[in-house]
């Protein structure tokens, strides 16, 4: 009962706060059409798949930025293939996380390769546990769903290494900051294929279907044909399978560090705590029918607003009925009678009547 009582409470103050998840963005980037960068669909896919993460952990979503794009493009071209990180304050703002991801240049659509490249880290080390990427364990994974993040981008000019970039809204708070993951990584709370459908059905993604982006485990392999190796690109598994199970683990995990309200706000969508609240509602509502029905002691009003002493259940059924208080205690008038219809009568007393 406490926690029914805790969840209505947390419900009434809480619920716009909850309400506050993921939602279609107006357009999948931030700017006008003239600054989005040349291979358009494979950006516009990237920003789709995040979306897809971003819609099951119940945040915000993100739209693509062509000034983080600019950013990420000029790291790119300086670093070349090599996997090494840019200087924050320096070669990136100091608000924007970042991330690193190697891509094949057979794949059609490196930009889905690498997100998913990313986002997998939840099920890596960690296996869904909240006490592992919710940690520096799973920077790369926190950056995609990171609370604050709005605007992001990635670049790719060898074809062989993707670096994302990840900006957090104005005043945000920048992806990885320290001590800030419980905050800013919440759990998964919708399915990969309900999140997936969603997205596509938003009219910003207009021409992406689910296919393009279920496609986990990205691998090259070189096959012979016509006398040449020729390299292609492999998915091992489909992301609505792989992901499956994390909404159950989402739903169902609960921190032992958390406070109740925040634990509460981290596993359960709004839908499922108005369902819930209602559900505790016709719960305690049941109990309190349930004692006055089987404990009819629980009808007497010792204490009206007249000072009569009221005793409805029991009257059809006995004869007698009286009222005591322990001996010693003064001003208590005892009340006995046999008669139902008379036994209403004003009675004074100083100390609560015990039935006997």
């Amino acid at each position: 009962m406490a926690f029914l009582f805790r969840l209505c409470i947390a419900t009434l103050f809480f619920g716009p706060v909850w309400s506050q998840g993921w939602s279609c963005p107006s357009d999948w980037a931030l700017s006008g059409h003239d600054d989005k960068p040349g291979k358009v669909q494979d950006a516009k896919q990237f920003v789709a798949v995040i979306n897809i993460f971003r819609c099951m952990h119940g945040v915000s979503a993100v739209q693509w930025d062509h000034d983080v794009y600019l950013s990420a493009r000029r790291w790119a071209e300086r670093t070349g293939e090599a996997m090494a990180h840019s200087r924050l304050g320096v070669y990136r703002r100091s608000d924007t996380g970042e991330s690193l991801a190697g891509t094949t240049l057979s794949s059609k659509r490196p930009g889905v390769d690498a997100a998913q490249t990313w986002y997998s880290e939840i099920l890596g080390a960690c296996e869904g546990r909240a006490a592992c990427f919710q940690t520096a364990n799973a920077s790369n994974f926190a950056a995609l769903v990171w609370r604050d993040v709005r605007g992001v981008a990635y670049a790719n000019p060898t074809g062989r290494l993707a670096i994302g970039r990840f900006q957090a809204q104005e005043g945000g708070l920048a992806p990885n900051t320290p001590n800030e993951y419980r905050g800013e990584v919440p759990l998964v709370i919708k399915g990969y294929g309900h999140c997936s459908e969603a997205v596509v059905d938003c009219p910003a993604f207009k021409g992406i279907t689910p296919g393009d982006m279920d496609a986990c485990d990205v691998a090259a392999e070189a096959s012979e044909l016509h006398g040449a190796w020729v390299g292609k690109t492999v998915y091992r598994t489909k992301c609505t399978d792989k992901y499956r199970t994390l909404a159950r683990l989402g739903l169902f995990e609960m921190h032992a560090h958390a406070p109740g309200f925040a634990r509460l706000r981290n596993v359960m969508p709004q839908t499922m705590v108005w369902t819930l609240t209602v559900i505790a509602v016709f719960i305690s509502m049941g109990a309190v029918a349930l004692v006055f029905r089987v404990i009819p002691q629980a009808r007497m009003l010792c204490f009206s607003g007249s000072g009569m002493l009221r005793y409805e259940e029991y009257l059809p059924a006995l004869s007698s009925v009286s009222l005591r208080s322990d001996k010693g205690l003064p001003g208590v008038e005892l009340l006995q009678s046999d008669d139902p219809e008379t036994f209403f009568q004003p009675v004074s007393f100083s100390s609560a009547p015990v039935l006997v």
